[in-house]
């Protein structure tokens, strides 16, 4: 019990626990969307535009979850957009922008050295890189984005599951679209230290597709998917610590292993 025990009460680990648990709450919350939605390339679109505002953050020394925001607010945004011509249709502008933000982010590392390890854990996670602002800036932007995501559940369900009935029923869908699409890059951005720029559309889609498996009423979904995804995130939390293995990484082994087995048995 006490090799158990050690690792939760390390500080590094108790700030990543903290990150890990709210981020596994939102990502399970709003993963559900996603999935219902068929947003499951976005998700990944949006966390690799991330890596050029990375880039040039560790470049120009700006705080890098402002400029991460700014990038994956602005490629959801840019989705949302190009997405409403009927020419242009939505994983083509997904294809688009992420390749172009990861390309910019490439292009301006070429000309500068020494930022290979921070890189990395950027891409993949690192439990060792939370700090306690890190912590408190998740808390606060996850209690915003719950409460958002509370007082506008219905106008969200209804843009999920029948979007001309909410145009009809008043519902301003374009606005809500891209309130979802920012709640969905400050989402994304709060998950990039832990669990990696590479491994984060996994979060966002492996929860919600199991519990979708397991039940059909939304809010047992909702609370379902959220729980996986915080077992799954302290779990592994936990293996990384006493493995010495990359955290993000491992939280993706441990989702994908709990879908397979729920897969396995619903067949």
């Amino acid at each position: 019990m006490n090799h158990f025990i050690e690792p939760f009460m390390q500080p590094f680990i108790q700030r990543a626990l903290v990150v890990v648990i709210v981020m596994a709450v939102l990502s399970g919350i709003v993963g559900v969307y996603v999935v219902l939605r068929g947003l499951a390339f976005i998700g990944a679109g949006i966390s690799h535009a991330s890596f050029g505002g990375i880039a040039i953050a560790l470049i120009t020394g700006i705080n890098v979850k402002l400029m991460a925001t700014l990038f994956c607010i602005t490629t959801g945004i840019g989705v949302g957009f190009f997405s409403e011509s009927e020419k242009i249709k939505e994983d083509t502008s997904i294809g688009i922008l992420f390749a172009f933000t990861m390309a910019l982010g490439i292009l301006l590392l070429s000309f500068f050295h020494g930022y290979s390890g921070t890189i990395l854990s950027y891409l993949f996670g690192n439990v060792l890189t939370v700090t306690s602002n890190d912590m408190v800036f998740t808390l606060v932007t996850g209690l915003v984005i719950l409460t958002i995501l509370y007082l506008f559940a219905e106008q969200f369900k209804m843009i999920t599951f029948d979007r001309q009935m909410a145009v009809i029923s008043g519902i301003p869908v374009r606005l809500f679209n891209l309130l979802f699409l920012a709640i969905l890059s400050i989402t994304i951005v709060i998950s990039i230290q832990v669990i990696g720029v590479i491994l984060i559309s996994a979060l966002l889609v492996t929860p919600a597709a199991t519990a979708l498996l397991l039940v059909n009423e939304f809010r047992k979904v909702v609370v379902l998917s959220s729980l996986i995804a915080v077992l799954s995130g302290v779990m592994g939390i936990w293996l990384s610590y006493v493995l010495d293995i990359p955290s993000g990484a491992t939280i993706v082994i441990l989702l994908t292993l709990v879908f397979l087995i729920v897969w396995l048995i619903r067949r």
